[in-house]
């Protein structure tokens, strides 16, 4: 028997990883790398998803700010929201427990989600 070329096994293993049983097992080994992953790398990655975060938001301000003329009474909301966002973020910085407790959440809330999603997924496939 011939082997299967590299091509037709790359797209069996596409097509397993776009299905809901391939997306299931990728949230399995997520979950095995966040509870695996020290705590440490957890923090930083969550300290550094949460600067980005910040800094795009600050940075979309801004960008309205300027597309306004500078109108701060037309963009108060916005800025009055990052203001807060970024008190937030100071605030996770300062505390001790806060980001680690952050960087706890991340992982449990991002695999919820993707369970949720596979699972919505799934009942329209079916009906």
């Amino acid at each position: 028997m011939a082997p299967k070329s590299l091509s037709t096994r790359g797209w069996k293993l596409n097509r397993f990883l776009e299905s809901e049983a391939g997306k299931a097992v990728l949230i399995l080994l997520a979950g095995i790398v966040f509870l695996a992953a020290p705590d440490t790398l957890l923090q930083s990655a969550a300290g550094i998803l949460l600067l980005a975060m910040v800094a795009a938001e600050v940075v979309l301000t801004v960008s309205r700010l300027h597309k306004s003329a500078w109108n701060f009474g037309q963009e108060k909301l916005w800025v009055y929201m990052r203001i807060a966002l970024v008190a937030v973020y100071s605030l996770i910085l300062v505390r001790d427990q806060a980001l680690s407790l952050i960087a706890s959440v991340f992982p449990g809330a991002a695999l919820l989600m993707g369970a949720y999603a596979c699972l919505s997924r799934a009942a329209e496939h079916r009906g």
